[in-house]
Formats: structure tokens, sequence, C-alpha cells
């Protein structure tokens, strides 16, 4: 074999494919390592290539670009998996923050909706309340209204007044003025102050004190009595004209004025004055126009103690739960000319 032919050869030319150790060869077919120390210095050792075959090495260099791009990919992978983490992560924190806030507003809201019911709740059972207790006092008042008592002046026929004899002979005459209870309940402390032209008497109202030991004291003027519901009642006064006189001063009138005042059952004051003018010449009382209570002289009500003190001059219901046991009306319906001589 000639050394262009060594040359040439080359490993892939080895049967089976396999890595052989090929030796230099001299001219004469001697193996390297029997040469001389002096051709060995004198000639140099062959060089020798290993050259794989194409499709080996691209199978080779493809498989490293594969193991390559593999990495690559399995590094990104797991970064795109850190950075999936992460954001998961957050967006959970963010769900269980906005979790959180949405949770704190629905009790917020909750709060405040209770607060509202018990706000709302609180109005209508005040309100309710209220109707209720303006539903029970309008009750009160309308049975007040319709079952209170109510006095007049006049009898039930309309009479104002009238001329009596005086038993007494020589004497005046007597006026007697006519009062109606015209409602559905007893007038109870019925006083009749009733004043003439020529008087000069000061009208009192009704009065009661309480003292400091629980007593009740009651002040006024006339006589009380009860008038019970349709009941008349007859106040006599004596006239200024005897009868001699009443037949001759056929043309001069005169005046009576006062005032009545009573009690209904449900405590309530009443009082109202009352004016008629007598006309000789047809011998009537006629009615004159409405009159208010009198005003009471400045002192009227300080003739008792300290030790009093002035209460309503009507009892009131604590009062009357007693007084209703036995409540029998001094004056009863049908007994229309009784009463007191003033």
């Amino acid at each position: 074999m000639t050394k262009s032919d060594t040359d040439s050869w080359r490993l892939s030319d080895a049967p089976n494919g396999g890595t052989h150790r090929v030796d230099s060869v001299t001219a004469n077919g001697s193996a390297g390592p029997h040469l001389s120390d002096s051709a060995q210095d004198t000639e140099p050792l062959p060089a020798v290539e290993i050259h794989y075959p194409k499709s080996i090495e691209d199978d080779a260099r493809a498989y490293k670009c594969r193991e390559e791009r593999r990495e690559q990919w399995s590094l990104l992978l797991e970064g795109l998996m850190v950075v999936a983490v992460f954001a998961y992560g957050a967006l959970a924190y963010r769900q269980w923050h906005s979790m959180l806030a949405v949770s704190e507003n629905s009790l917020k809201a909750l709060q405040a909706t209770e607060r509202a019911y018990a706000a709302a709740l609180r109005v209508s059972e005040q309100t309710y309340a209220a109707t209720l207790q303006a539903s029970a006092k309008s009750h009160v008042v309308e049975v007040q209204a319709t079952e209170r008592a109510y006095v007049t002046f006049g009898s039930k026929t309309g009479e104002l007044g009238e001329f009596l004899d005086n038993p007494i002979p020589g004497q005046k005459r007597v006026i007697a003025l006519h009062f109606y209870n015209s409602g559905h309940s007893t007038a109870r402390h019925l006083a009749i102050h009733v004043v003439t032209t020529d008087s000069s008497e000061p009208i009192s109202r009704r009065h009661r004190f309480k003292g400091s030991q629980g007593d009740i004291v009651s002040t006024g003027v006339s006589a009380e009595r009860d008038l019970a519901a349709g009941a008349e009642h007859s106040e006599y006064i004596v006239s200024p004209w005897s009868q001699r006189e009443l037949a001759e001063n056929m043309t001069e009138t005169f005046t009576i004025t006062g005032q009545l005042e009573y009690c209904d059952t449900f405590g309530t004051y009443h009082c109202q004055g009352f004016r008629s003018n007598y006309m000789p010449n047809i011998r009537q009382f006629v009615p004159s126009s409405l009159q208010s209570c009198a005003a009471e002289p400045v002192n009227a009500t300080g003739r008792l103690g300290k030790d009093y003190k002035e209460i309503e001059p009507c009892e009131q219901t604590d009062e009357l739960v007693e007084h209703s046991q036995t409540d029998m009306p001094r004056i009863a319906p049908g007994a229309s000319r009784s009463g007191s001589k003033d």
C-alpha cells in the first residue's frame, strides 16, 4: 500500500464501521515500532483524521439542537409556571381581598338595613300609638260631647221665668227662673247666681281647695245641687215690684242677669252666663244676648289658709269612682217645680 493509498483510506472503509488503530508502514513493510531511532527522527508520523458519515453527524447535530430546544422550552415552561403561580396567587389574594371588602360592605349594608328597619319600626310604633291615642281621645271627646250634661236657661218648653204670688201678704211677688238639663247625664254641683238690675252683689265661681291633711273644701256663693238628665230646676228670687206695682208699671222693663255653673260626670267644669228682660206689656220674660261668665273679684280664691291649695273645681276621674257608686240625683226627672228659695 502506498502512502497515497494510506492517506485516502478512511475509518468508514473499515469493516463493521468500528474504530481501528492505524500504524504507519515503511517501504520495506516493517512496522513503526521497529524503526530505528534515526529513522524516527528523520520521518514524522502521519496525521490520521476520523470522519463519520454525514447522516450520523446530521442526526447528532439535530439531536443536540432538539436537546437544546427541549431545555429552552423546559426553562420557558418552568418560568411560565412560576409566573402563573405568582399570577394565581396575586389573583387569589385580590379575590380574597375583594371578598373581604364585599363581606364588609354587605355587613355594613345589613347593619344599615337593620338600623333603618329598627328606626322605621319605632316610627311605625310611635305613629300607631299616636293614632291609637288620638283615636282614643277623639272617642272620649265624642262620648263626652254626646253623653255630658247640658244645663240651659229656660224650661223644657222654653219658658224662661214667671211671677208667683208671695205667701206672705203685702210682700213683693216671687220670680221663678227655670233651668233644664237637656243632656244625657247628671249635672253635678249645679249653682245658679242671679243678679237683678238694682243689685251690686259680685258673682263668685265654684272653687275647691285641698288641705295638708288631705281634706277638700268647696267654696261658692250659691247652694249646690245635682240635676239629673232631662230634669228641670226652678231658681226663686224676689220681684222688684209688688203685685200692685206690677199692675201699674206696664211699660217699665227690668233685667235679670246671672250665670250658672256645674260639673259633668267626666270631671269637666262648665260656666255659662244668662240674661233676660221682662216685658210688662206682654207679661213675659224674653231672652237677651248670650253672656259669658263674669270675672271674679281679685281675692275670690284667697279666703282659706295657706295650708290649702286650690285644685280642679270638679272631681276628677279617680274621685268620681267612689261617687259613681252612690250617685243618686237630688232632683229627679219630673220634679219640674222644685227648688230652693234665695
